[in-house]
């Protein structure tokens, strides 16, 4: 059986995010989503809100 994070996974950074925004919102946390080599692939609204940076120098960048 596959759950909802290894579904999204197949499909992209953008469905992942959807699978767990839902959660997330909830909780009031921003959701950044990156690839295996550590590189951001994906971020929402919040994430801007929270750290101030615009995604345009967000997606792309090493997360740690």
């Amino acid at each position: 059986m596959v759950n909802n994070h290894e579904s999204a996974a197949r499909s992209g950074p953008e469905a992942i995010a959807r699978a767990m925004r839902p959660r997330e919102i909830k909780r009031g946390h921003a959701v950044v989503v990156g690839n295996r080599a550590g590189v951001v692939e994906w971020a929402d609204s919040a994430w801007r809100k929270l750290t101030g940076f615009p995604l345009s120098e967000t997606v792309g960048k090493p997360i740690a």
